[in-house]
């Protein structure tokens, strides 16, 4: 097996790293002398603000990358591994982390009413970067060690606020938008004396990134922080995970400032065993696929097809929906029950119409007259098994995880301090319109403390329309056995 050593050299490491991945492209081992490995990020993006990952690769296989320890520190706004339509890719002992941080925790020192804004002292870190834009602001409780009440929640855009500015005492200045946004929680400014973690960035600059890969092994790896995701697997087949860490560095307050990891559109099984996830901005793992909305009926075989979430934040127009592969089944549905399977189709071909942003989708079978503009499609195929193990989710906003598939196993996890509910199973064709109805899921020996603190309960079933939930159905063969639930705020332990 061919191997390459390399060693962490005192600038950007990014080229080395990439170079000694595509010398590998058809299998071998990478390996990491223990060290500091710098990585800048790699263009610029047309914002001026953001960079590509530092390493992208693409047809990658059987490679194995061995940390030995190492420390991957990633650099302002940008993702650190993208792999595309690898196999057989093994990561094992490593550890990442950001500088500067991708958010600022501190001390709530000054209200400035007029301006819309507040003067931060900063504490992790002690001395934060100037001219950073602000996407979310969250309360933080120090003596809980965890998310506190209250959180401003702003888009993505570039000018939802003045960016933040260091003064010439030391604190920042941070800027909210200016109440009455279309996307944001909470605009009231937060009182003095009240603890908060400032994110620079949500979502987009990720750690660990495999689209259209199949055969993924993680092991022993840490996340400390990163600028988005810790790991994202998307369209994306057999992933393995285990004794993963995305966890805030001794003494912080948050990891990841989204989730730590988001499965979309993935096939086959993933695990995830003996992992820790706490700090993190959103979730510890959300598992799904996504509804199409048929906008055209091309004939009795063909329908064209968007997205049926429109742009979460703008709501201005649909994205492309997930190209099917040919022999996928999809489930069809509409009317006033969207999410109730009304039959299935299977797929004979379909392609990406680029132009229009939509998929061309022809079914073997003759398409039932039901059919046509606004109609509802899941792909059934793309629905990972799923079985976590023995894994902790704590002191995280949002859920710890969000089940959205089939053949489902979580057992012995023990989920703490989390804001909302510890198991979220879900679908809903509201907001996210993340499919889809699950079948075969089990919930057996985990115990759910001092959860759901801002609402809900700890383990939570919906499945959302407009004007309220599904008929019964949506969700079907759902096995809570022998957990336990301590202490949880909401209304109720279990509620669905």
């Amino acid at each position: 097996m061919h191997t390459i050593e390399i060693k962490p050299l005192p600038g950007d490491n990014s080229a080395a790293i990439c170079a000694a991945l595509h010398e590998l492209r058809d299998g071998g081992r990478l390996v990491l002398a223990p060290g500091r490995y710098r990585c800048r990020g790699g263009a610029v993006g047309k914002n001026g603000r953001t960079r590509a990952p530092s390493v992208t690769v693409k047809n990658l296989k059987r490679v194995t990358l061995e940390g030995n320890g190492a420390s991957l520190v990633g650099h302002d706004i940008a993702g650190l591994f993208h792999f595309i339509d690898g196999e057989g890719i093994t990561i094992r002992n490593l550890t990442v982390d950001w500088d500067p941080l991708p958010h600022t925790s501190g001390k709530v020192v000054a209200q400035l009413a007029e301006q819309h804004a507040f003067d931060l002292e900063p504490m992790i870190p002690a001395d934060p970067p100037s001219g950073r834009i602000v996407q979310a602001i969250i309360a933080y409780n120090p003596e809980l060690h965890r998310m506190g009440n209250g959180e401003v929640y702003q888009t993505q855009g570039e000018r939802d606020a003045e960016p933040a500015i260091r003064l010439e005492n030391g604190n920042l200045r941070v800027f909210q938008r200016r109440p009455g946004g279309a996307y944001s929680f909470n605009d009231k400014l937060p009182e003095i004396g009240a603890f908060v973690i400032v994110r620079h960035q949500v979502y987009g600059s990720d750690a660990f990134v495999f689209k259209g890969c199949v055969g993924v092994l993680l092991e022993d790896l840490t996340v400390h922080a990163v600028p988005g995701m810790a790991v994202i697997g998307w369209q994306s087949q057999d992933i393995t995970i285990k004794r993963i860490k995305v966890v805030p560095a001794e003494g912080g307050w948050m990891s990841a400032t989204a989730d730590a990891m988001h499965f979309g559109g993935c096939r086959g099984l993933i695990t995830v065993e003996d992992s820790e996830f706490a700090g993190m901005g959103d979730d510890a793992i959300n598992i799904h696929g996504m509804y199409g909305m048929v906008t055209k009926r091309l004939d009795d075989h063909t329908v064209e097809a968007g997205r049926a979430r429109m742009n979460p934040y703008y709501d201005t127009e649909r994205g492309t929906w997930d190209e099917p592969r040919p022999g996928d089944i999809l489930e069809y549905g509409g009317g006033k029950e969207p999410l109730q399977p009304q039959g299935q189709l299977t797929v004979g071909a379909a392609h990406q119409d680029v132009q229009a942003r939509r998929v061309v989708i022809t079914f073997k079978e003759a398409l039932p007259r039901s059919i046509g503009e606004g109609s509802v499609l899941t792909n059934v195929s793309s629905t990972p098994a799923v079985r976590i193990r023995k894994c902790h989710v704590h002191s995280n906003r949002a859920r710890g995880m969000l089940i959205q598939t089939r053949d489902v196993v979580i057992e012995d996890c023990l989920f703490e301090d989390i804001t909302c509910a510890g198991i979220h199973i879900c679908t809903d064709a509201c907001d996210w319109w993340e499919s889809l109805g699950v079948r075969d899921v089990t919930v057996k020996g985990c115990v759910f403390r001092r959860n759901c603190y801002w609402g809900g309960s700890a383990l939570q079933i919906f499945s959302d329309i407009p004007g309220g939930q599904s008929a019964p159905g949506v969700h079907q063969r759902i096995r809570i056995v022998n957990n336990r639930f301590e202490d949880n705020a909401g209304g109720s332990a279990i509620n669905i």
